[in-house]
């Protein structure tokens, strides 16, 4: 259970740092300032990694989406790990997090960058990292194609033992999404990468855990995992047949 005492207005303390606890659903949407960096995690979310941080210490961590720093500010204050890093597709920078950045040894962030740019990913990996990657937290675009190639980009230089976490993954099931006229109707659930990762756990010794839970999905890669060469996805042993979209 995450111990630090939530204030009524949302507010908490962390490593000597001010998160606000706010809701997702308010518009215009809040942003972080003075009263301290926006956190859109709830209650459970916190409980879950205030476990998962009891049982990790990473030395590297790269977080996909930070939309206002709170949570980038959050993971690094819970998991202290040496170095951290971040990319987020708006171009603007969020100025709280970026003094953060500048005043915190080992931190990083990339506005302007996608969480499927390749080049981009390996380039922090590679020279940030020093090619060492322990933790991976996705709660970028949450779309379906983006956060795959993420997964297809990144796991592989996941060390073996790694974890890698993808937050939101039931948005479509939500009954807010049911409507043919919801903007994202269109799109191809995220719950569909799940299945495929079930597929993937099933088909290879890639992984030893994908521990399901409802905020998020944590995976765990097998300590004794070998170098991954090729596409993960040509791996998957499906009997021939094509596995559906949702």
């Amino acid at each position: 259970m995450f111990a630090q005492t939530i204030a009524e207005n949302g507010i908490f303390e962390l490593g000597g740092e001010r998160l606000r606890v706010e809701s997702s659903s308010v518009l215009p949407r809040p942003v972080s300032d003075a009263t301290g960096f926006v956190l859109l995690k709830s209650k459970p979310y916190l409980d879950i990694y205030a476990s998962i941080a009891a049982g990790e210490k990473p030395k590297t961590l790269l977080e996909l989406g930070v939309f206002q720093g709170g949570g980038y500010v959050f993971l690094d204050k819970l998991l202290n790990p040496e170095k951290m890093s971040a990319v987020e597709l708006a171009a603007k920078p969020v100025e709280p997090l970026v003094d953060y950045v500048k005043r915190t040894p080992g931190r990083s962030v990339h506005f302007g960058t996608s969480q499927s740019d390749e080049a981009a990913l390996n380039r922090i990996v590679d020279e940030e990292f020093g090619g060492r990657l322990d933790m991976v937290v996705d709660d970028a675009s949450h779309m379906y194609e983006h956060t795959k190639k993420s997964f297809e980009i990144l796991f592989p230089k996941l060390r073996p033992g790694g974890l890698y976490i993808l937050e939101d993954w039931a948005w479509a099931h939500h009954p807010n999404y049911q409507s043919p006229d919801h903007a994202w109707h269109k799109h191809t659930s995220f719950s569909q990468l799940l299945f495929e990762l079930t597929a993937l756990m099933g088909s290879t010794a890639l992984m030893t855990e994908m521990k399901i839970l409802k905020p998020l999905v944590a995976i765990r890669k097998n300590p004794n995992c070998p170098p991954i060469t090729g596409n993960i996805w040509d791996m998957v042993r499906l009997r021939g047949r094509e596995m559906a979209p949702v």
